[in-house]
Order: C-alpha cells, then sequence, then structure tokens
C-alpha cells in the first residue's frame, strides 16, 4: 500500500492507518463506507467507518480527543444519537488495535452477522451452554395461534 493509499481511502489520523492497514484490511472489510457523513436532528456527524447494510459504525479512538470525562460523554451522547436512528457504534481504542487486532475483527464480524440477521429476520438459538447456534428463520409467535 502506497504512502498516499491510506488518505486516498478516508484515513484523517494514524490510528486509522493503522486499522485501515492492519486491523480492516481485508476484503471481508471492503463494504465500510470510510469517513461517511451523516446529520441526525441537525447535528453533522462522521463516522470512521460505516457499514450501510447493517447500520453499524465503527469508531477507531485514539487517546487525543477521546481521554477524559467531557471527550467520554460526548462519544456516549453521539452514540445514544445514532443509536436512536438505528446506528450501533463499536468503539475501539488504540490498545485494541495494536494489541488484540484479531479480536476487534472478530467483534465487527459477529455484529455485522447480528445485524444482518436481524434484518433478514432470521435469529440465533443458544444451547444449554449459552453458545450460539443457528441462525434460523424466526417466526413470530402470534398469541393465542395454534400450531397445525
Amino acid at each position: 500500500m502506497s504512502t498516499l493509499s491510506p488518505v486516498k481511502a478516508g484515513s484523517e489520523s494514524r490510528l486509522e492507518t493503522i486499522g485501515l492497514r492492519s486491523v480492516f484490511h481485508t476484503k471481508e472489510f471492503a463494504d465500510f463506507v470510510r469517513q461517511h457523513r451523516l446529520s441526525s436532528d441537525g447535528t453533522p456527524y462522521r463516522l470512521d467507518m460505516y457499514h450501510p447494510t447493517t447500520r453499524t459504525a465503527v469508531e477507531l479512538d485514539g487517546d487525543t480527543g477521546h481521554d477524559g470525562s467531557k471527550n467520554r460523554g460526548r462519544d456516549v451522547s453521539r452514540d445514544a444519537a445514532l443509536a436512536s436512528v438505528g446506528i450501533l457504534t463499536l468503539r475501539f481504542t488504540y490498545r485494541d488495535l495494536t494489541t488484540r487486532a484479531p479480536w476487534c475483527r472478530e467483534m465487527v464480524r459477529r455484529t455485522l452477522a447480528q445485524r444482518d440477521d436481524a434484518r433478514l429476520g432470521l435469529s440465533a438459538t443458544t444451547d444449554a451452554w449459552g453458545r450460539l447456534s443457528g441462525p434460523e428463520r424466526h417466526t413470530p409467535e402470534i398469541p393465542g395461534a395454534r400450531a397445525g
């Protein structure tokens, strides 16, 4: 990857370049829009990574701009505003991205799968030990209806 490629791909910080080159760099993350802009109730937002099909945002939180209670409160308020329009935000820290890249990828994979299943009306089931299996087609129960 050339030096300019991360910038062309939407990287605006060192941490976003790490995410682009070393964490979320495989084909399975190609559907994410980098630096997606949107507004909710007149407030503009820019999402580091956005998956439009599942309405999932991934934020790469460096130490600058995301530390301290004031900044944390801003992030929580932002996540709540986005959730109110159906966008779930996953946040990863510098430490997560640089020391637990496989875990970060797995968390995003699982979230996308769950949100896509929900969008399609599929549900996963759990066994006696709480392990997920499925997905299976979800047929809502209708109160008072009998199985035929």
